[in-house]
């Protein structure tokens, strides 16, 4: 992957990983999926996991690696070893509500990492959202991302292109937070 036309990049990225996330979405509901492929001859392996609770909540955690080279995930919450975007989501279907973040390593920003994983998250809480429809206590899905981007982690006075995105697809900013509801 190039810098010499980001945007071309960038497409093309949130295309491949849309695709190949929404082939793992589809293939069973309780896993860990490991998918290698390759755009522009730079390889990335996006690791897809979800893991129901005991208590009726379902965690699903996306992490897209450069090079990956199978280590096993380590740290639930933040970045592993070579992993260079995540994105979390903590399903409560009792109170009808998703939490979680985003984030990309910082050598990676502006290349698109963090938007293609948005879309990712964005695709994942719609499909939990048409699986588990009777389970949920309400007619609205309440989902809350913590803003982990160096713009807010900068105090910047500007977004950063993932909360930019974010706002565009229908969060609100709260506090610290990306804030969006979903009629169910």
């Amino acid at each position: 992957m190039s810098l010499e036309n980001p945007n071309s990049d960038r497409e093309e990225l949130i295309r491949a990983v849309l695709e190949y996330g929404n082939r793992l979405i589809e293939s069973s509901m309780e896993m860990i999926s490991v998918l290698p492929f390759e755009i522009k001859g730079e390889k990335f392996t996006l690791v897809y996991g979800i893991f129901p609770r005991e208590s009726g909540n379902v965690w699903v955690r996306v992490g897209l690696f450069n090079d990956y080279q199978g280590a096993k995930l380590e740290n639930g919450s933040s970045f592993n070893v070579g992993e260079i975007s995540m994105t979390r989501l903590m399903f409560n279907l009792e109170s009808s509500s998703v939490h979680g973040e985003f984030g990309t390593d910082e050598k990676y920003e502006g290349r698109g990492f963090g938007s293609a994983l948005l879309y990712l998250r964005d695709g994942i809480i719609k499909d939990i959202i048409k699986k588990y429809k009777d389970k949920f206590s309400s007619s609205l899905l309440r989902s809350e991302i913590a803003d982990n981007s160096r713009a807010q982690s900068e105090n910047r006075q500007h977004d950063g292109l993932t909360t930019f995105l974010a706002k565009k697809m229908g969060y609100t900013k709260e506090g610290e937070k990306l804030v969006k509801d979903y009629i169910i």
